[in-house]
């Protein structure tokens, strides 16, 4: 999202609130983003209703996509009470709700992610995550082409307190 932010979560580990950090006002794209977060908790990786280790694999809906990307997940390790979660994705950019711009109506392209999300095996919410993703994609309509060659990494820190 370009801004830093404070998150809140409840017991459960759902997103409770979300303020901007750095006390700069949003941009209206920049709230619609924030109030996702808190509607849908998709701020976080989907984990297993089961206890399960090392080199389990798993997948789930990657978030935005209406379900239509599956992104894979892989405990990789655990040491020191904290479990390694290597992320991996491949998707249709034109499946993310998000992604294609006003004014354009087709997208073409591909999409692909990887990353690793580092987290208490006690509280999950304390964590560390880092996703890579490289984007290649044309968009059309109107009578305007534009395309784009994206390579974009998030990094997030939660500490817990």
């Amino acid at each position: 999202m370009g801004i830093p932010l404070e998150q809140r979560y409840d017991a459960d580990g759902r997103v409770v609130s979300i303020t901007i950090a750095s006390g700069v006002a949003p941009t209206e794209i920049q709230q619609q983003s924030i109030d996702e977060l808190i509607e849908d908790g998709r701020d976080r990786p989907q984990f297993p209703d089961v206890a399960v280790g090392v080199g389990a694999a798993w997948t789930s809906a990657m978030p935005g996509t209406d379900g239509e990307v599956t992104a894979r997940f892989e405990l990789t390790g655990i040491a020191d009470g904290m479990a390694t979660i290597e992320i991996t994705f491949e998707g249709d950019p034109a499946s993310f709700d998000s992604i294609t711009p006003p004014g354009f109506d087709d997208v073409v392209g591909s999409m692909t992610g990887s990353g690793a999300f580092v987290a208490g095996i006690d509280n999950p919410l304390d964590s560390t995550f880092e996703f890579t993703i490289q984007l290649d994609m044309t968009l059309s309509g109107q009578g305007l082409e534009m395309a784009l060659d994206i390579d974009s990494t998030t990094s997030r820190v939660v500490t817990v307190g």
